[in-house]
């Protein structure tokens, strides 16, 4: 949070996060309830980072794994495709920055599932 509020407001960059932290919401959240929330919007700030930062390859896995925290982040999917969409111009260059996306995602959840992967009836349910 502090590293994109001082890329995005360098004078008020400690504000922001004093803000943020301080805020009874989040708090409460993270001590009482431990939700994955948290989590999840770490990712999608990790993201929105990287995305800042010109890193488009970390900016869509950070937010692809926020996706396997809590799928409610799917919702800024939309956003996220049409900004790295926004990279290109042209309609073919568009179509691979999208496809390349895709393959991505399907990377990121392959590994993801490398843990608990034990034989081939894990496919069949």
């Amino acid at each position: 949070m502090f590293a994109l509020s001082q890329l995005l407001f360098p004078a008020r960059a400690y504000r922001v996060l004093l803000l943020f932290l301080w805020n009874p919401l989040i708090l409460f959240e993270i001590v009482q309830n431990a939700h994955p929330d948290i989590i999840m919007m770490f990712f999608v700030i990790l993201s929105a980072l990287f995305i800042a930062q010109e890193k488009i390859l970390k900016g869509w896995v950070a937010f692809i794994s926020s996706v396997f925290v809590k799928y409610t982040s799917l919702l800024s999917a939309p956003f996220f495709v049409l900004l790295f969409m926004s990279q290109n111009k042209k309609l073919t260059g568009r179509m691979m920055i999208l496809g390349k996306l895709a393959i991505i995602a399907i990377i990121v959840a392959l590994i993801s599932l490398i843990p608990y992967w034990k034989d081939e009836t894990m496919m069949r349910g």
